[in-house]
């Protein structure tokens, strides 16, 4: 029932979406929404779009399907007036929002990845708590049902069985993908071992935690070193995080341990793959991003060497009000000789 109600709510955005955009004399809201299968974010916003111009939305549908003899206005007019679809609409704009900052959380350019686990399992206790409580839209949905029935909407909240097919399922599944969406958690959690802010004002504190964070690094990258010479330079750079590295930040602290690797090379490797640890694809999809408005069809003849450099600039570069133009083109100026050929010489 729940992937019979997913697909379904997936169907009718796109249907709709597509049925408004396709022709703009159709409707005066020109500010559809679209939403793609894999964004939470999308997401989000087609399902707030639609629930906030619900009885203008019946109303239009209606009107195309009585003027004009639309049959794809017809069967959109009828699902739309499903009491279940509606719940279905309001349960998400209940669960979506939470999926949204945790997605948004992930599209930083510079993510720190020691959060991620916090972060993921503080939206899996929010949702929990919604299995138990509803949220804001649903606790309003039988008021907005009894509204709807002016415009057509069949059946009250006393004819549905939507909680116990539809409700506590989809959320008990949402749950489980972010569980499994996941799986890493315990090895990013363990390497905030090499996190100086969390050693607090005695090193020494909380030296079970220290192993068992060990523990989990040595199981899972085993071709790094034993557990004994890792508990060693442990030991040694403990102290080093501690007295050079407190109050650096996270990544600065890595980078400062990488320059370490003759003294700690075990150490060293954990703080490299910390550095260059990928959390999510946001930084390769803009650059995707980058590169489409970079490379338009009247710049279809730009070479690759040119297109890399925009997109350095691009995705990497300062902002412009921080450019210095006069030094760079001095920089080019003494790059090489070049000729300057006047029109009118």
């Amino acid at each position: 029932m729940v992937i019979v109600i997913k697909l379904l709510v997936n169907k009718f955005l796109n249907t709709a979406c597509y049925f408004f955009i396709d022709n703009f004399r159709r409707t005066e809201n020109k500010d559809e929404r679209s939403r793609r299968d894999t964004r939470w974010l999308s997401h989000d916003r087609a399902v707030s779009a639609v629930r906030q111009c619900l009885p203008a939305l019946i109303t239009s549908l209606e009107r195309e399907a009585s003027k004009r003899s639309d049959a794809t206005a017809a069967g959109l007019s009828m699902f739309v007036k499903n009491p279940n679809f509606i719940a279905s609409i309001y349960m998400m704009s209940d669960v979506l929002p939470h999926l949204s900052r945790l997605s948004k959380s992930f599209q930083k350019t510079d993510v720190d990845f020691t959060i991620v686990d916090t972060l993921v399992a503080a939206t899996q206790l929010t949702l929990t708590r919604l299995l138990a409580s509803y949220g804001q839209h649903m606790k309003a949905l039988p008021q907005v049902l009894e509204e709807l029935k002016g415009y057509g909407v069949k059946g009250g909240p006393e004819n549905l069985t939507f909680h116990d097919q539809v409700y506590i399922p989809y959320i008990l599944n949402v749950i489980e993908n972010l569980h499994d969406r996941f799986p890493d958690n315990p090895v990013l959690e363990a390497l905030t071992l090499l996190d100086s802010d969390l050693l607090g004002d005695d090193p020494s504190e909380h030296d079970w935690i220290h192993q068992t964070k060990l523990q989990t690094l040595v199981d899972k990258f085993v071709s790094i070193g034993t557990k004994e010479n890792i508990c060693s330079e442990w030991k040694g750079q403990k102290d080093l995080l501690y007295k050079e590295c407190k109050g650096l930040g996270f990544r600065q602290a890595l980078h400062k341990i990488v320059k370490l690797g003759h003294l700690y090379p075990c150490m060293t490797k954990f703080a490299a793959i910390g550095l260059v640890l990928s959390v999510s694809t946001a930084d390769c999809e803009r650059c995707f991003s980058c590169l489409k408005r970079l490379k338009t069809p009247l710049r279809n003849r730009m070479g690759q060497k040119v297109l890399n450099c925009l997109v350095n600039i691009s995705c990497e570069g300062q902002p412009v009000e921080q450019f210095d133009f006069e030094k760079s083109a001095i920089s080019f100026a003494k790059g090489k000789i070049r000729k300057f050929l006047h029109k009118y010489e």
